[in-house]
């Protein structure tokens, strides 16, 4: 009854204020002049004609808004932007600029959107328009100055008005200090940018998760290749795809059109762990950064999910990709399941800044608990292993994940963790940097950097420089790459290279 009642009002509103504002503004005129006028004095063509421009112009407006959304990561709706515009300049008839606010809100909710975002890329488009303005005043201005030179001399009572405003130096103060204004609110925000684009990549993976062809109760890997979010490209199912695949064999339909309960994805090219931890990870941090948990809070019921994931398998990963398994499947991963503990405790994080004490204490002690199991059970000699089990002492691997322990000041691990694993790396580093684990003898310089970022030295760092230095491969930057020889293994210029950047992070939250 309630929804019934809310979506009469929805319409009936909007309607009786329609109706409020007609009779407002033609009460008190004279209907049968009015009428008379329609008969005999307009020109309906011109006012059609008009009519079509101005519904264009809004259609234009909607695409040119959907640009700059696409530019910012967050692809949405042509119709939905559209039924925004329209609204908007409705809206503005009731409340004038109204509209503006407004219609970020309708998009938000309709796309499960930011609004801040969309505030913001409005800014950015009604500072474009007066910005264009300008510039056409301007060009005005120069191309007619003899009439304005006539204009003036016919008054010269305005043309003494302008002289006096020009010379005083009351204007130019004002200008210098609004540009510093900006200059400094710029740099202000500018600290915290990338925050936007962390949340701008969450965003989608989120949504891909709530759809009806992710069946999983862990969190995706990807979902599509950029610019389009059409579907995870990282482990589909080949034998469902075959009905789905592209005459090019490489562009696919988007996740959405697949029928629902299609087998899409196959679970063993998967990284639940990994990922689960990621997204929870990268979530607290932004939520750490803004200290609120607003961006958070949509997805919260999806956060709690993947906890209860890294919960039961987090403590010993069973047989599960990760990101760094180039050697193939490994099972009982010890970096893995720092990355779970550390995953538990990012959710903690979360549960603290929203103000729910007695769930961040209940799930920080679970992490605290878990990591010291984690220390009885991977605990070698003079390191930590890189399998749990008997008889893998000689194993080692970087465990690069302990980085968050560090930034986040939780305590999780113990003094000593650090202290062997740190010289342990220092030990076993070759010419051009500490591989990756005792496997083989190849290294990820995103790692590295992670790990030297919990060390007060720069001797993780040097080898890197050295391999940046001397290599003989002439190709961007790999992140993938031989200690020994200095020789590339595959990848080249790769985001995930956004990792070295990892020392000036903890430097900056210190």
């Amino acid at each position: 009854m309630k929804k019934i009642v809310r979506n009469i009002l929805k319409f009936l509103i909007p309607l009786c204020c329609g109706i409020a504002i007609f009779w407002a503004l033609y009460s008190r005129l004279d209907m049968e002049q009015i009428a008379r006028i329609l008969q005999s004095e307009i020109k309906y063509g011109w006012i059609i004609l008009s009519m079509i421009v101005g519904v264009v112009s809004h259609i234009v407006r909607a695409m040119r808004w959907q640009l700059q959304l696409r530019a910012l990561g967050n692809p949405v709706s042509f119709r939905t932007l559209t039924n925004a515009i329209f609204g908007t300049y409705a809206m503005n008839l009731l409340f004038p600029r109204l509209g503006e606010v407004w219609r970020c809100g309708y998009v938000a909710r309709r796309e499960d959107m930011s609004f801040t975002l969309l505030l913001g890329s409005v800014v950015s488009d009604r500072l474009m328009d007066t910005v264009s303005v300008i510039c056409l005043i301007i060009a005005v201005f120069f191309l007619q100055m003899h009439v304005l030179l006539d204009f003036l001399k016919q008054y010269p009572m305005i043309e003494e008005t302008i002289f006096s405003i020009v010379s005083s130096p009351y204007p130019y103060v004002f200008i210098l200090l609004f540009v510093g204004a900006m200059i400094w609110l710029f740099k202000q925000k500018k600290e915290y940018r990338w925050i936007e684009k962390v949340k701008g990549m969450l965003r989608p993976i989120f949504r891909f998760a709530d759809c009806e062809v992710w069946t999983y109760d862990f969190a995706p890997h990807d979902v599509g290749r950029y610019p389009y979010a059409w579907g995870q490209v990282y482990g589909r199912s080949d034998e469902e795809n075959k009905r789905f695949r592209s005459d090019n064999q490489f562009v696919y339909p988007p996740y959405y059109m697949y029928p629902s309960g299609s087998n899409v994805y196959g679970l063993r090219d998967q990284m639940p762990v990994e990922e689960c931890g990621n997204m929870l990870i990268m979530t607290a941090m932004v939520c750490r950064m803004e200290q609120n948990v607003s961006f958070a809070l949509p997805y919260m019921e999806t956060l709690k999910k993947w906890r209860e994931y890294l919960i039961r398998y987090g403590a010993d990963p069973g047989e599960q990709l990760c990101t760094d398994d180039f050697a193939g499947h490994l099972s009982h991963n010890t970096n893995l399941s720092v990355k779970a503990i550390m995953g538990i405790e990012g959710y903690a994080q979360i549960a603290a800044l929203a103000g729910e004490k007695d769930e961040a204490k209940k799930y920080h002690k679970i992490a605290a608990d878990m990591a010291a199991d984690w220390e009885k059970r991977a605990k070698a000699d003079d390191h930590y292993q890189l399998v749990f089990g008997e008889g893998k002492k000689d194993t080692w691997s970087l465990k690069y994940n302990l980085i968050w322990d560090k930034l986040w000041k939780s305590g999780l691990f113990s003094d000593e963790v650090y202290e062997k694993e740190l010289a342990y790396y220092k030990k076993k580093a070759n010419r051009y940097g500490t591989p990756l684990d005792s496997r083989a003898a190849y290294t990820k310089s995103d790692w590295i950097l992670w790990c030297a970022a919990m060390d007060n030295t720069a001797a993780l760092i040097q080898p890197v420089a050295a391999y940046l230095k001397e290599t003989t491969t002439r190709v961007p930057f790999s992140d993938w790459y031989q200690t020994d020889s200095g020789m590339y293994c595959y990848f080249i210029a790769r985001s995930v290279q956004g990792g070295i950047f990892m020392p000036m992070l903890a430097e900056q939250i210190k």
